[in-house]
């Protein structure tokens, strides 16, 4: 999942401290509204009001939780397979 954040955030900073894996993935943005582009969602600790916000907005458009307002799915629903001998 892609998350953005502070820097000083204490969910981050514990997950430094766990190992380099966080560390090596971590992405730096000049503003949020540059992360919001890029398809990052609010962090749930260091940035709660921005994460309710997102939140809410993700149930009200029924998002999956890798989604985003500004990062649809590129495959939503698969097509059936027809069966033969039957129409659709």
């Amino acid at each position: 999942m892609k998350i953005y954040g502070r820097l000083d955030c204490p969910s981050a900073l514990r997950a430094i401290k766990r190992g380099p894996t966080y560390a090596r993935y971590r992405v730096f943005f000049a503003d949020e509204a540059s992360a919001i582009a890029a398809g990052f969602r609010p962090c749930g600790v260091c940035m709660r009001a921005a994460y309710e916000k997102w939140k809410a907005a993700k149930q009200k458009n029924n998002l999956r939780h890798d989604q985003t307002p500004n990062n649809p799915p590129t495959n939503r629903t698969k097509k059936a397979k027809e069966i033969p001998g039957q129409k659709s």
